[in-house]
């Protein structure tokens, strides 16, 4: 049973004048797609003192158990593909399309680890010694208000290119309880990659537009919690080329191994530092199934902030594949289970319904 986190109940008049825009979304065939938010009213917005004072948007629940899903379920009738990631200046590659292979894992089992399930949880120190180096400079700090309430998550910039072209360069992807939830959308999101404690040493991007999955919207469906938000430009550079991008990968077998990324805010975390959590899937749950037939799980401790944090598949330093396939999403509560994070499976869906919509779209300015 998923836990409500009802923010909407607490909008003051005040809360809801400051929404950017009082516009009906766009609603196309499988997506929607908020207001577009304007930029100079965004970065005036965020002041110093309005991001310090904004909480840890926290991460979603449920009570029980997980339920793991059965093994044929993993089979998916669909291709696998993947496009690698690209470092500040270099252009992403477009990985061929494969036919989907059977997952390893035991004769008729998704459980592959017991709770808690391993993981190893760090700060990259040289980051903050030196410079950011990619893939780590893709990832950061998200700030959003819910009427006047402020509010912080974690994203990524993940490549646009595709099947499709190059895309617009302009794409990030966070979780979708990080832009809407069934009442509507959320407003002013700020990116700050790379952030640490307050500074924004590769700037501050301000988001044209979010757009989620309609399944998401409508039912806070939490097999489709993600979101897609177009950049504005920043000193004339798309965040793509600026920061680099994360690449992605779709309808893979599971187990997969991953550096899970976030800035975690809520007790006993800052949200002034990037954290990694190194992991394999641990369990698939059937238990926030919904458009899609399960979710997946993987060890990784961190706390409210990280929400939308990618799960990083094939990890490289400085170059390499570096693809998002999967992000920080809901945890279990009652009983607590902190050691273990769940969230969506990437599918084709994510990508071609969702990732390519956004991607595609005419250039912000």
């Amino acid at each position: 049973m998923k836990e409500t986190n009802n923010f909407r109940n607490s909008l003051t008049i005040a809360g809801i004048i400051a929404l950017s825009s009082v516009v009906t979304p766009i609603v196309a065939q499988e997506t929607v797609t908020s207001p577009v938010q304007q930029a100079i009213s965004t970065q005036t917005y965020w002041t110093s003192d309005r991001k310090g004072a904004a909480q840890p948007m926290p991460l979603r629940t449920m009570s029980g158990s997980p339920s793991a899903a059965l093994a044929g379920i993993l089979q998916s009738s669909g291709q696998s593909g993947s496009v690698n990631g690209n470092a500040p200046g270099k252009k992403a590659i477009v990985a061929d399309q494969q036919s989907i292979v059977a997952p390893a894992f035991g004769a008729g089992s998704t459980v592959w680890y017991s709770y808690p399930p391993p993981s190893t949880l760090y700060v990259p120190i040289l980051d903050y010694v030196v410079a950011p180096l990619y893939p780590n400079t893709a990832v950061g700090k998200l700030y959003f208000n819910i009427g006047a309430s402020r509010y912080v998550c974690s994203a990524q910039s993940v490549t646009s290119a595709g099947d499709w072209g190059v895309g617009n360069r302009q794409t990030v992807v966070t979780a979708g309880h990080c832009c809407s939830d069934s009442s509507g959308f959320f407003s002013n999101w700020l990116f700050e990659p790379a952030h640490f404690n307050g500074a924004a040493p590769l700037g501050s991007w301000t988001a044209s537009t979010a757009t989620v999955l309609n399944s998401w919207y409508q039912n806070e469906d939490m097999s489709r919690d993600v979101c897609v938000l177009q950049m504005n430009t920043l000193n004339g550079k798309n965040i793509n080329d600026a920061v680099g991008a994360l690449g992605y990968a779709y309808n893979q077998p599971l187990p997969q191994h991953y550096h899970a990324t976030g800035w975690p805010a809520a007790a006993p975390f800052n949200g002034g530092m990037l954290y990694i959590s190194t992991a394999s899937d641990a369990e698939t749950d059937t238990n926030a199934a919904g458009d899609f037939p399960y979710t997946h799980g993987i060890g990784n401790l961190m706390t409210g902030g990280s929400s939308g944090g990618a799960w990083i598949r094939q990890f490289q330093p400085l170059v390499g594949v570096n693809q998002f396939n999967g992000l920080n999403s809901y945890k279990y509560i009652v009983p607590n289970r902190p050691a273990e994070m769940f969230g969506p499976y990437i599918d084709d869906v994510i990508i071609f319904n969702l990732l390519q919509v956004v991607a595609t779209s005419p250039a912000a300015p």
